[in-house]
């Protein structure tokens, strides 16, 4: 079964951050009349209109739906920032940015370090193609030097096992 979807305003769409050629996947009303729109490279959100801000994929650490809200965590390099966007009775626009946001992972590998404690090693895919790696220390060992050295030997085995693929 096919769904039938307004398009996107084309004005809409020329404000939007977008690579040539890329498709609109899909969008929704954040309830104020502002379109919130999954592209196929990234989820553009108009925070301070008229400019909608764009976040790449790869970029987002992740998201979730619940009671009309989309609910979007953004990774370390855009500060970890929490975003909450009234989506409504849409789902299409949750599932897609939830099957993209998974899309972009290449690896998702916990190390342990010390007992329980270690490291988390993300690597997730650009839309240029390139890797973005990213090691994320469980707090308990935040001021370990020792397992800060571990987790850098723990990266470049796992980076030197799966590549840039």
């Amino acid at each position: 079964m096919r769904w039938k979807r307004a398009e996107l305003a084309g004005a809409v769409y020329a404000s939007l951050d977008v690579h040539p050629r890329e498709r609109v996947l899909a969008w929704a009303d954040d309830g104020a009349g502002r379109p919130v729109v999954a592209t196929e490279t990234a989820l553009h959100v108009q925070r301070v209109p008229p400019e909608y801000a764009r976040f790449g994929w790869e970029q987002i650490e992740r998201a979730s739906y619940e009671a009309g809200t989309l609910t979007v965590v953004l990774g370390e390099s855009l500060g970890g920032a929490t975003l909450r966007v009234p989506v409504g009775p849409e789902r299409q626009l949750p599932v897609v940015v939830r099957d993209r946001i998974t899309a972009s992972v290449v690896v998702d590998r916990f190390v342990a370090l010390s007992g329980d404690s270690g490291a988390r090693i993300i690597g997730r895919r650009g839309p240029d193609g390139t890797v973005a790696w990213q090691v994320e220390l469980d707090p308990a060992l935040d001021g370990d030097a020792a397992a800060r050295a571990a987790s850098q030997v723990a990266f470049d085995e796992v980076r030197a096992e799966v590549g840039d693929l």
